[in-house]
């Protein structure tokens, strides 16, 4: 989401809390794909995603009275949407579906500081976002990583350690030191 689009986000949100419902729908159309886009990733199901969206956003929307417009309306609504993950991965834990009880685990792997990132929302949306424009095979490997299937061999390794550098380049906007690195024309990693 660029900045024009947060601001606009910003200025809806606070249009709503004063009263005014026809700011609902922009609300809702500007967050409905990012933050499915955020479940999906940290989820790996669809119908869980839409699940864990819709109930982020219930809970936006029913508590918007309150939205403070000092913060990070983005933050406030991936924060929420992240919560609703972490309970539906803590939920499969006690299912058995997953041995994985943490959605933001994976920002903990990358050298991130969750409980300081969600007190400022605007980096819980910027380590949210490069999660979710993460590649499928980068996004793969980190879930490997939660799910406590990662192999130890060096490739495996080496495969984790680039997936970690891309998540902090997209967060920090630097580029990733093996970024220089060829890549196997078979889409390896490991050349």
């Amino acid at each position: 989401m660029d900045a024009d689009a947060k601001r606009s986000l910003h200025e809806h949100l606070l249009a709503l809390r004063d009263g005014d419902r026809r700011a609902a729908e922009p609300v809702f159309a500007a967050l409905w794909p990012v933050c499915v886009g955020l479940a999906r990733a940290a989820l790996g199901n669809e119908a869980d995603a839409n699940d864990a969206a819709q109930q982020g956003l219930v809970k936006l929307f029913a508590g918007v009275s309150a939205f403070d417009a000092s913060r990070s309306g983005l933050g406030w609504a991936v924060a929420l949407v992240t919560w609703e993950c972490r309970t539906i991965r803590r939920q499969r834990s006690r299912r058995r579906e997953s041995g994985a009880d943490d959605v933001v685990a994976t920002t903990a792997a990358a050298g991130f500081d969750v409980d300081v990132a969600l007190d400022r929302g605007e980096d819980v949306a910027r380590v949210v976002g490069a999660l979710v424009q993460l590649d499928a095979r980068d996004q793969a490997t980190l879930r490997a990583c939660l799910d406590g299937d990662a192999a130890g061999d060096p490739a495996s390794r080496k495969r984790r350690q680039r997936a970690i550098e891309r998540l902090k380049a997209l967060v920090f906007g630097a580029k990733p030191a093996s970024a220089e690195l060829p890549v196997n024309v078979n889409g390896d990693d490991h050349v």
